[in-house]
């Protein structure tokens, strides 16, 4: 869900972790409630490297389409 954030906002790492820090809905979003730790911005690279290097960024946004899909709603995704 962290790499949807950013991509539908085309933030940076860096931003992400302020974004979450700062909004209620990113935290709600991920799962995170007030009292949670956020993780920092370097998690966030290594968790979205570690997917780039098995392959699986795509299958987290097709993952991500079907759910939006069965929910009624469609992704229109630019390159």
């Amino acid at each position: 869900m962290w790499l949807i954030l950013q991509q539908m906002y085309a933030i940076s790492d860096d931003e992400l972790e302020f974004q979450v820090n700062d909004r209620i809905s990113f935290m709600e979003f991920l799962g995170f409630g007030i009292e949670d730790a956020i993780p920092d911005a370097k998690t966030v690279w290594l968790f979205r490297d570690n997917l780039a290097k098995h392959d699986l960024v795509k299958e987290v946004f097709a993952h991500f389409d079907n759910y939006l899909r069965e929910k009624g709603y469609i992704a229109i995704l630019f390159d």
